[in-house]
């Protein structure tokens, strides 16, 4: 998914309903964020903190779906998160991005950015060809002008960019970045993502070490707060943006035995 960090492309539409609930299953007897509970307490589930709505469609095309779990997430009398402590993702959906800060105030923003021209940006994520990159900036930084961070040095926005070798982690895609992003570095921070490789995309590969290591400084040399993605589950085909592959080629094969079923 754009946003997440394992395969590059666009995000789908359709983060929603579904995702929603996924969510509020996931947190139902953790009420409390701020305070814990008994059942917390005495050694039980360890309480939610932190949801992130990312990797599983665009969740900016399902905007009322997703509001409305935001909305539930932050309640004080469900579950009780702070607004800081939820993310949404996004690969660009201008028009929503500009609505986010007022309908969401406090909840923080993700942008899939992942290049830092708008040629390089289309080549990875197709989805880039809706909103030229003068317009996304534009949008993310009515979003920072208009969101309320939960303390004065809090970062309204984070900006996602998947570290593809030979792709976008040369020295000048760093230095381009930095132009692009340092007037806005007391508001955003950067992550810097392992590309988790998947056959969906094989002509890409991870960036080394060094070169994301070089990155990384170029950026934090230029006064932006920037971080790299820890991954986990690669070994296992379980990172993020390689589950999908392992779920498609499941309902295929699947398909495919119902099919020799019918013919026989």
């Amino acid at each position: 998914g754009g946003g997440g960090g394992g395969s590059a492309g666009s995000e789908g539409a359709g983060a929603g309903a579904a995702t929603a609930g996924g969510v509020g299953a996931a947190a139902v007897g953790k009420r409390g964020g701020r305070g814990g509970t008994a059942t917390e307490a005495a050694g039980g589930p360890t309480p939610v903190r932190n949801v992130v709505f990312m990797g599983m469609g665009e969740p900016l095309n399902n905007y009322r779906a997703v509001t409305s779990a935001v909305r539930l997430l932050t309640d004080a009398s469900l579950f009780g998160l702070r607004a800081s402590s939820v993310t949404v993702s996004t690969v660009g959906v201008v028009p929503r991005m500009r609505s986010f800060a007022a309908d969401l105030p406090g909840v923080s923003l993700a942008l899939s950015l992942h290049a830092p021209t708008q040629h390089k940006r289309e080549a990875i994520m197709p989805a880039a060809r809706a909103y030229p990159l003068p317009r996304l900036m534009g949008a993310l930084e009515a979003h920072m002008a208009a969101a309320r961070p939960h303390t004065p040095t809090s970062r309204v926005a984070m900006v996602e960019y998947i570290m593809l070798r030979d792709v976008n982690d040369a020295a000048e895609d760093a230095d381009a970045l930095a132009a692009l992003l340092s007037p806005h570095a007391h508001k955003l921070m950067v992550n810097l993502i392992p590309y988790n490789p998947t056959d969906a995309t094989p002509e890409y590969r991870r960036a080394t070490e060094a070169n994301t290591s070089r990155f990384m400084a170029t950026l934090r040399g230029a006064g932006v707060l920037t971080m790299v993605r820890r991954t986990m589950g690669d070994d296992i085909a379980g990172a993020c943006g390689q589950l999908v592959r392992q779920q498609e080629r499941f309902f295929a094969s699947r398909r495919r035995a119902g099919e020799e079923g019918d013919a026989s």
